[in-house]
């Protein structure tokens, strides 16, 4: 027996918050709950009734409240006895997804094999009912309304694969047995990747409905990685540069490669080679990590603190790029301190970053994009900082679990060069951005 009115639903969520109705079982305290309000209505009514055409308002108010009690009472008493062989109770079958072979993560067009197990405690009639394999993706962002000087949070979802493993058939189902439903999908080759970000996501997941005609319908899901395969990227023997040039001095980012998995080390080198001597305040090293969405007003926000507890963000908004980013600092090291570089030296600071071991890596999406960037910032007293910035790409081909560091990062280090004015010369195509293509962050 289902009884599908929320009112009932609000009901039986209030009387789990009693102490002595919240340690029932869940037919028992779902009888009960269901038994005394259908006691009660009605007994009410008719008290109230009887009592008004006898005694007026005083005999409505004594009645109504005397045929309610008694409602309760012997409404509540018959629930908590036939209750469990009529609703459900939430340990009367429990559904579970299981795979036969590797757990994953999977590559596009990987072949995913599992079952659905049910093991019933109590004899019941499944109708049937289906498993899908969904991928869906969400976006979340933030806009500034006509009336608000606020932003107010938006958010939607995209559903990009449904797939159905066939039906599964009715059947009675025993008391204290199990059984599998097999199913089997093949991933599409143009599958897109697992993304856990803040502001675009997407998601694998196999789900799995069974339909009762004595309990709600009963509900799996399990969740599988897809992965992102590396791109193809030149190789250069001499590895990858990026090159800014100032009035003051020219910055040189270097490092071996750009491909990295979550959990890697980031191994890189910053070259200054001043034109004059200045002074700076800091020099530090940041990986970055920007979310973009095309949806909202052309902003950017530089996310400053996460709450971990609430999920709130503190960030600067600031207008600029297209749709809504987000710009995450995911790792940090300071280069060095107050100092002053001489125009007659050229300093070298050799550095390491960790990726962080998460499931966020390099997406150009249908509805959104991920980025990673590598940069220098420079903070100079009373005059703008200069920056470079190098992108990085971040695949999960071979990615580290999470919470689990590759290497223990060595301490920076810095080379000092006595080395004579720069003579301006301009790097090869390869060793940066080009001047169109560089980040304004």
């Amino acid at each position: 027996m289902i009884v599908p009115w929320r009112w009932l639903d609000a009901a039986l969520a209030a009387s789990e918050r009693l102490p002595a109705v919240a340690r029932l079982k869940g037919g028992v305290r779902r009888g009960l709950v269901i038994g005394a309000l259908w006691g009660g209505l009605p007994l009410l009514l008719i008290g109230a009734i009887l009592g008004g055409l006898n005694r007026g308002l005083p005999g409505a108010l004594i009645g109504g409240l005397s045929g309610a009690a008694g409602g309760l009472a012997v409404g509540g008493l018959l629930g908590a006895l036939f209750g469990p062989n009529y609703f459900y109770h939430s340990d009367s079958a429990v559904v579970t997804i299981r795979l036969d072979g590797p757990e994953g993560p999977f590559r596009a067009g990987d072949v995913v094999r599992g079952h659905v197990l049910v093991a019933a405690h109590r004899t019941m009639s499944l109708d049937g009912g289906d498993i899908h394999l969904i991928c869906r993706g969400s976006r979340a962002w933030d806009e500034l309304l006509f009336d608000s000087d606020q932003p107010q949070l938006a958010s939607d979802t995209i559903p990009y694969l449904v797939v159905q493993a066939g039906s599964l058939p009715s059947r009675t189902v025993g008391r204290d047995t199990a059984f599998r439903y097999p199913f089997e999908f093949t991933l599409p080759a143009d599958a897109l990747p697992t993304q856990h970000g803040n502001v675009y996501a997407i998601d694998w997941n196999i789900h799995a409905r069974l339909g009762t005609t004595q309990m709600p319908r009963l509900e799996a899901q399990r969740e599988i990685m897809v992965m992102a395969a590396p791109p193809l990227v030149p190789f250069y023997t001499g590895g990858y540069r990026a090159m800014v040039s100032s009035d003051v001095c020219q910055m040189i980012l270097s490092m071996d490669k750009i491909l990295y998995t979550p959990g890697d080390a980031l191994y890189a080198s910053l070259r200054v080679v001043p034109r004059q001597s200045f002074a700076i305040d800091e020099l530090r090293a940041v990986l970055l990590r920007i979310e973009n969405v095309p949806v909202g007003d052309d902003h950017i926000v530089y996310v400053v603190l996460v709450d971990s507890d609430s999920g709130l963000i503190r960030g600067e908004r600031r207008p600029g790029g297209q749709g809504t980013s987000y710009v995450w600092l995911e790792s940090e090291v300071d280069l060095t301190d107050r100092q002053v570089i001489r125009a007659s030296e050229a300093l070298t600071y050799e550095f390491c970053l960790d990726v962080p071991a998460t499931w966020r890596p390099t997406l150009d999406g249908p509805d959104g994009q991920v980025l990673w960037k590598l940069g220098v910032l420079i903070a100079r007293p009373e005059q703008d900082s200069l920056r470079i910035f190098h992108e990085v790409i971040v695949h999960t081909s071979a990615a580290v679990p999470q919470g689990v560091s590759a290497v223990e990062p060595p301490p920076v280090r810095m080379r000092r060069v006595t080395a004579p004015p720069s003579s301006g010369r301009r790097p090869a195509a390869h060793d940066g951005f080009r001047p169109e293509q560089r980040p304004a962050f």
